[in-house]
């Protein structure tokens, strides 16, 4: 059974080593550490199996360029899972556990950058869709969901990330 839980400074090794395995590098995991340094970090939630932590997902807050938004953003990445323990349902439940909370916690809308193919099986949708824009321009892989039903019409603009992504390679 998959059991989704809050990080802990326990796991703190465990989700670098998750996303440096994930990814094949520690630009994810770098960049994990600056956003919780700066404390702009929503929610960051990790996936057991088997009694091991095999997963992760980071939500991090966004804003907008240059002019004020009433809606809170965040932006889902990384998620990532052990090579091995991938195809089991770990990011699947991480996903779907993070949404949840993010709702929970008053957030409006989650912007991610990803697999266009992956992402719409959870409601992502094209950023293009909304006439919005984001730092990493309105492309198929830019995405959003909104959780806040009819927040995304009162949204114009750039959606940005935080300077954390750039400043580590992402």
């Amino acid at each position: 059974m998959i059991i989704i839980r809050d990080e802990t400074d326990q796991c703190l090794k465990e989700i670098r080593k998750i996303n440096e395995a994930a990814f094949g590098d520690s630009m994810a995991a770098n960049l994990i550490d600056a956003l919780r340094a700066n404390k702009k970090v929503h929610l960051s939630l990790v996936g057991e199996l088997e009694g091991k932590v095999v997963g992760h997902i980071l939500f991090s807050s966004v804003f907008f360029e240059g002019s004020p938004c009433l809606a809170k953003g965040s932006a889902l990445a990384p998620v990532a899972v052990l090579p091995e323990y991938q195809r089991k349902g770990v990011g699947t439940a991480l996903i779907n556990e993070g949404l949840k909370k993010c709702r929970d916690l008053g957030i409006d809308y989650v912007i991610l950058l990803g697999h266009t193919t992956y992402y719409p099986r959870f409601r992502f949708e094209r950023l293009s869709n909304h006439g919005l824009t984001s730092s990493y321009g309105d492309g198929e892989h830019v995405m959003i969901q909104e959780l806040t039903a009819g927040s995304l019409k009162s949204l114009s603009g750039k959606i940005c990330y935080q300077p954390e992504f750039r400043e580590n390679g992402c």
